[in-house]
Order: C-alpha cells, then structure tokens, then sequence
C-alpha cells in the first residue's frame, strides 16, 4: 500500500527475472558501490547513491522487524537471506530477494527478482506483521517493543507453518528463488563479453564453478528425504565438493587472493532421537543454504564481469575492486563449502544412527 507522505507510489518498477544486482556499504550501512542494475532500478544516479545511508530506498511496507533481523544476522557475522520491498527516487517500488553477508569492506547484498508460489504468502505475512507494529506504537509502546512483539509474531508464524526457524525459512526462500529463476528465465546463457585478457579468463572460472555448483545443488537435494541410501550418495557429493573447491581456489589465485581456514570437528553423539531429526534437519539446511548462496554469489559475478566488460558504472579502480570483492566472496564461501563438507556428512551420518 502507498504512503503517499512518504512519497511512495502504487507502481511497480520492473525489471528482467535474469538481472542481478548488487551493493556494498560500510559496517554503518553507507553505501560504498552499486552496479548498473542496481541504480537504474533504484531510478538514481550512480553519484547519488555513493555515500547515502542504504535505507534511502527503504519502503514503508517492510516491517522493522524484518530489518532487525537482517542486522542481528550481520552483526553476528551471518549471511542472511530476506524478502524486501524497495522504494527508487520517484517513488516507485520494487520487490527483491536480497541474501547480505559480511565482506572486507563492510556488507554484501545481492538482489535477484522473487518470483516464487511462496513470495506470495510472504507479502500477506508482512502485511499483518506491519500491522501489528503500528497498532502497538499507536497505542503507546514503544518502537523497540513493537519490533520485539512483530519478531515473536514472525517466529510464531513460521512455527506454525512447519519451520523450526527463521533459518530453516531462508533457506527454503533462497531455494525456491532460485529455482523459480532457472524455470523462469532457463537462467540465460548471456556467455562472457569479455572476449579476451584476465576479464574472459576469470569468468570461464566463474562459469566451471557454476557449473559444479549446480551439480551440487542437485546432489545435495537428494538429502532431503531422510532414508538409509542417503549414505550412499556422500562420496560423490564429495568428489564433487572437491572439484568446487579446486576451481573457487583457481579464481582466487587469480586475483592474488591466499587460501586460507580449515575444518572443524565432528560431535554430538549421545541425542535423542528427536534432537537427532532436528540436528539431521539442520545441517541439511546449512548445506543448502551455503551451496544455493555460493552459486548465487557466483551468477553475480559472472554478470558483474559482463557489465564491466560492456563498460560498467564506475572508474577503473572501483571496477576492479568490487571485481575482486565478490571473487573472493564466491571463492572463499565455495571453498567453506568442500573444507565443511566431510564434517556435515560425518554429522548426518551420526545422526541417521537413529533412523537404521
């Protein structure tokens, strides 16, 4: 709904299923970059954006509580996955699936268009959610507490409709996007414009790691129904795991990036049968997540690539900067991906014990 004293209008800004965007800002929310798709659906200038408090496009229909969330995420050093609604200069507005996550300069947002059955149910919930929020402030609480009782509200909501929490929500939105993108789009084959030098070598990169990432994703959805044979396909996710990460340590090498981190340790033996569906169901969720971010990160950067190669927004320097940024985002997390993977599968399989 419009707030007119707001300077919101009624009219949706389109844009193409395919198209991705991005921004950076400092730890305080001050915006640092954006690409082309961003500030022209943003309707901004590029020079207008830089240096201005993210919340410029902010819309009023969003719940606070939403945006509490996001920072509770962030502030923890979590990336996070959300449904917003943006407001660009003439006020219009513009729906996005945004996943934020930590980086060297402060926050990385990616943006891609939601187009999903569960998009849907997810504005009815904002809606009531927002509701709720100005009820409460109306009736003399306080901002803060009318945050807390939305966020109690939104927990309660997801509960009721099977999640265990909002991280179980995310990841089943992030997947659902995505998927409703390929089917949508058939994620166009847009192929490099860079024709030649370092731009076309690291997207031919980016393009294998998509690719194994893809791969994984389909490998990794076969975990989802609990049953003994889910055993058997944890070799060749993991041959797979291993190829991406060989490839996301090539990208990184080629921007002079050094690898770095390590696995960690296998635990929680002696639970409960229930407590082991919730741990099998989490860890499920956390492999997902992380593959379905990752490929993201990477569809953003092969874009990105191409918009530079097409002669992007910015100078050069600030080019190939955010360039290197979301390289080492992509690379980095993909790496995680096979570091951790040996410790998920050992964890699902101890917790599978109490299924055989």
């Amino acid at each position: 709904m419009a707030n007119e004293s707001a300077g919101e209008r009624d009219v949706e800004r389109e844009f193409k299923v395919d198209e991705l965007f991005f921004s950076t800002t400092d730890t305080k929310g001050i915006i640092l970059y954006g690409n082309e798709v961003f500030t022209r659906i943003a309707g901004y200038e590029f020079s207008e954006l830089v240096g201005k408090p993210h919340n410029i496009i902010r819309h009023s229909d969003v719940p606070r509580c939403v945006f509490k969330l996001v920072w509770d995420y962030l502030e923890a050093g979590k990336t996070v996955s959300g449904y917003v609604k943006n407001k660009a200069k003439d006020g219009s507005y513009y729906w996005v699936l945004a996943i934020l996550m930590p980086c060297r300069d402060g926050y990385l947002s990616i943006r891609l268009k939601p187009s999903s059955e569960l998009f849907t149910t997810v504005q009815g919930v904002y809606k009531s959610l927002l509701e709720l929020e100005n009820n409460l402030e109306a009736s003399g609480a306080s901002r803060k507490d009318a945050i807390a009782a939305s966020t109690d509200k939104l927990l309660e909501v997801l509960t009721s409709v099977g999640f265990a929490d909002y991280d179980e929500f995310m990841t089943t939105a992030l997947v659902a996007e995505m998927k409703a993108r390929d089917e949508l789009s058939l994620v166009v084959a847009h192929g490099s414009k860079a024709t030649s030098g370092k731009l076309k070598e690291l997207y031919d990169k980016c393009h294998n790691l998509d690719e194994q990432l893809a791969l994984l994703c389909d490998k990794v959805s076969a975990y989802y129904p609990i049953n003994n044979d889910i055993i058997e396909k944890a070799g060749s996710i993991l041959e797979t795991a291993d190829s991406v990460r060989e490839m996301s340590l090539g990208a990184l090498n080629l921007v002079g990036i050094q690898e770095k981190g390590g696995n960690g340790e296998v635990g929680g033996r002696n639970v409960d049968m229930t407590k082991r569906t919730r741990i099998l169901k989490k860890y499920l969720n956390e492999i997902m997540f992380a593959v379905q971010a990752s490929k993201l990160k990477v569809e953003m950067t092969k874009f990105f690539i191409n918009e530079v190669a097409g002669g992007g927004a910015g100078n050069e320097k600030d080019l190939q900067h955010n360039i290197d940024l979301l390289v080492e985002s992509c690379a980095s997390s993909s790496k995680d991906i096979s570091a951790n993977f040996q410790r998920y599968i050992l964890r699902i399989q101890i917790a599978l014990q109490a299924f055989e």
